[in-house]
């Protein structure tokens, strides 16, 4: 019975430091530009979509467009189909390493891609939170090197699937 417990208590300890781990393999693979674990530990499709809906949220709150203007509310989904191909070509693999070595990641970073350029002794973002959301989904807050307050911080989201855990959204700041 003993042996059963510490076996549960294991399996446990273990299913809650794996994310922890995933977290910090990407971190690496960031910092070391390892464009190919990069890509392996996140899911693109997901990602892209979820940065579209930040832009398009974006346009919204800056335009604000009146109830029954028509015009504004072509333009807005105008600029969202627009915006879709470029946040395609961006988000990729050498436009995550390029946000992440930024000193300021936003979503400008990630579009104009700047490269910046990192060395192995680069500290990596430092965690200021952490939760899990359900069994399968898996949230954090990263700070950049010397961020004080919340307006640099960095939302990842991690999901839980086929039994590794996968980078699905970022929430960059906005400016």
């Amino acid at each position: 019975m003993k042996k059963l417990a510490l076996l549960i208590l294991v399996l446990i300890a273990a299913y809650v430091a794996y994310p922890y781990l995933a977290l910090y393999r990407l971190g690496e693979a960031l910092r070391a530009q390892d464009l190919g674990a990069v890509e392996a530990k996140v899911d693109w499709p997901k990602l892209r979509q979820g940065i579209k809906d930040d832009v398009n949220a974006a346009l919204v709150a800056k335009v604000k467009p009146e109830e029954g203007d028509d015009l504004a509310a072509f333009g807005i989904a105008l600029a969202g189909k627009l915006a879709g191909p470029v946040i395609d070509t961006a988000v990729t693999p050498a436009g995550l390493v390029a946000v992440a070595a930024a000193d300021r990641p936003t979503l400008a970073t990630l579009a104009t891609r700047i490269y910046v350029s990192t060395s192995p002794d680069r500290p990596l973002p430092r965690l200021a939170g952490s939760s899990f959301s359900g069994l399968t989904g898996f949230e954090a807050t990263v700070m950049p090197k010397g961020a004080d307050g919340d307006d640099r911080a960095v939302q990842l989201r991690f999901e839980l699937e086929g039994g590794y855990w996968m980078l699905t959204r970022v929430q960059l700041p906005t400016r």
